[in-house]
């Protein structure tokens, strides 16, 4: 009997995993659509180190500037984790032009932690992973 719920919840999970990767998927072919001569520059961090902190809720702004030659466009921004919220952002950025993405995060348990945020779109290599990480007391 428990063999069966064993078997009945790794199926349950596989099919819940393959539902967020058929999305990804599509979002990866909508983006490689995009010829290589319109991608563009960005900055953006790769980590952001929030110390620590005693606080059961942060908020964090994202920094994404488009820092090419060319329109920035199917900005896409993920969270990995459910305790990870978005504000609304811009979808394009200009040359030059900046925005700063609001995302808050809830910490439930003490001791280091690490979130993943993925941005993606019309630039070199259409995917950057952001690591927000820290302590709580």
């Amino acid at each position: 009997m428990k063999t069966n719920y064993f078997i009945i919840l790794i199926t349950l999970s596989f099919l819940a995993s393959c539902q967020g990767t058929h999305k990804k998927d599509e979002m990866m072919i909508e983006l490689k659509k995009i010829p290589q001569t319109n991608y563009t520059k960005i900055a953006c961090p790769f980590e952001i180190d929030m110390d620590t902190i005693t606080i059961d809720k942060i908020n964090v702004e994202l920094p994404i500037k488009n820092i090419g030659k060319k329109d920035l466009t199917n900005l896409y921004i993920k969270t990995t984790c459910d305790c990870t919220a978005l504000e609304d952002y811009p979808k394009t950025l200009k040359p030059n032009e900046q925005t700063k993405v609001k995302i808050s995060i809830d910490i439930d348990e003490k001791g280091y932690f690490s979130k993943t945020v993925v941005v993606s779109g019309s630039f070199n290599p259409l995917v950057r992973a952001v690591r927000i990480m820290g302590y709580k007391k």
